[in-house]
């Protein structure tokens, strides 16, 4: 999820000129409690995509993402509004040297896997995925495609980036909105309130006639990122900092807290994949922002959430989103269908392993730069990337590799995927509807069966 997942460490330098566009984040408290937040919904939408029974509505983390993102990103905005000291060259500077270099590893990891392991028309996938991926645009390309949850996500290894378009698609939007709000002179809340329930209306609207949309695009998410903006205009109000919440007492800040958890909880263990998001994803994000709201001294915050154990997995949590999902879908790739559980685990292993590499190596050195354009060389990984994606498609997936041309024995579940492809084509060429073959296709030919 998500996504761009911001950490919650950020750092303030105001009054450079737009043209130095200096990319140090603004500061704030630090909150251990919302690393932690972070760390228990990347640990339900990981255990998700690797075991779903376990967790059936472990997705949802990505929906607590969401509020994260808002209510950070919220944050820092309106003080630099409120301040005068706005720029949105600086804001996506600094979006840019948060985002990019994990982004970039496993972008790139990713491509020397396909390479490698990926026949010909499988390659052709990745790379479309690829560039529509680099550029954050990967919910779009998944809603075009298909539903989130059919049966052949799981040979998708650059699904997951759908998060991170619907984010950074928001980054886009929200800062020109807030300062546009900030010229015009009017309220913020109340502008802020009607883009929030319009959004909603279409979430609730479309999930049951236009899932595929309502799940991946930004018009039907925009209102879940509000939630945490909210939230961070609450704590911010009167000048009021965001270690206090404005509540009476910590027994209130606890229950809370408390009521925040169990709402995430809920719809962890009982949200089902139909029907979502509408109103299922009230239960997480509003969970996400009482917990939020709750603030720092609330007894689960203070507590559990800011346990070091905790906290570390939420500094990781990004690398972790995005190493993941490429490890075990290519699991899948390889076994044409789910793989055994002794190799789901060792891809978990695997992508904690590059998380922390991942965050000690190369993104917290690179956050914490004192030159102020990184960003210039950061900037180009996205478009580097798209491209290697074209060229591998205008390449025709480079059919003389060794994968492609079979030296090397991948893609083999009961059946070698590249034959089971030739049976169906030619045993059952008028399969409708469409996503039936798909199913056929992937299920494999002995339980294939094609009805009119």
């Amino acid at each position: 999820m998500g996504n761009a997942i911001p950490l919650t460490r950020m750092g303030d330098h105001s009054g450079h000129s737009l043209q130095e566009v200096r990319v140090e984040q603004p500061r704030a408290a630090y909150r251990a409690d919302v690393d932690g937040l972070r760390a228990f919904a990347v640990v339900a939408v990981v255990l998700f995509h690797a075991f779903p029974t376990m967790l059936p509505g472990g997705f949802v983390g990505v929906d607590v993402f969401f509020v994260i993102s808002g209510y950070l990103i919220s944050t820092i905005l309106f003080r630099e509004i409120d301040s005068g000291t706005y720029s949105y060259a600086r804001f996506m500077g600094r979006r840019i040297r948060r985002i990019f270099p994990a982004l970039g590893t496993v972008l790139a990891a990713t491509a020397a896997g396909g390479w490698l392991l990926l026949n010909k028309k499988e390659l052709l996938e990745l790379a479309s995925q690829f560039v529509a991926g680099s550029l954050f645009g990967a919910n779009i390309l998944f809603w075009k495609q298909q539903n989130y949850f059919d049966t052949a996500s799981e040979f998708k290894p650059l699904l997951h980036l759908w998060s991170l378009g619907v984010e950074e698609q928001y980054y886009l939007l929200y800062p020109p909105l807030l300062w546009l709000i900030a010229r015009l002179r009017v309220k913020r809340l109340p502008v802020l309130g009607v883009v929030f329930l319009g959004s909603l209306a279409c979430s609730i609207a479309l999930t049951s006639t236009e899932s595929g949309f309502a799940f991946f695009m930004l018009p039907c998410r925009f209102w879940e990122l509000l939630c945490g903006a909210f939230v961070a205009a609450w704590l911010s109000r009167s000048g009021r900092s965001d270690t206090e919440t404005g509540l009476n007492t910590t027994l209130i800040r606890s229950c809370i807290s408390l009521v925040g958890i169990a709402w995430i909880a809920a719809a962890i263990f009982l949200t089902t994949r139909d029907e979502f998001p509408g109103y299922l994803a009230l239960l997480p994000t509003l969970g996400a922002s009482l917990f939020i709201l709750a603030g720092p001294t609330a007894f689960l915050n203070r507590t559990l959430f800011s346990l070091r154990p905790v906290v570390a997995i939420g500094l990781i949590s990004y690398p972790l989103y995005l190493w993941h999902w490429p490890i075990i879908s290519f699991e899948h790739i390889l076994a044409g269908g789910v793989p055994a559980i002794g190799a789901v685990t060792f891809a978990l292993a695997l992508a904690l392993g590059l998380s922390i590499i991942t965050y000690l190596a190369i993104e917290k050195p690179l956050r914490h730069l004192p030159t102020a354009r990184t960003y210039l060389f950061l900037a180009p990984i996205a478009p580097v990337m798209a491209a290697l994606g074209a060229i591998a498609i205008a390449a025709d997936g480079f059919p003389t590799r060794a994968a492609a041309l079979g030296e090397v024995v991948v893609n083999q579940g009961h059946v070698d995927h590249d034959f089971l492809e030739q049976y169906v084509d030619k045993k059952y060429p008028e399969c409708e509807p469409p996503a039936l073959r798909e199913h056929a296709l992937k299920s494999g030919a002995g339980s294939m069966r094609c009805h009119q």
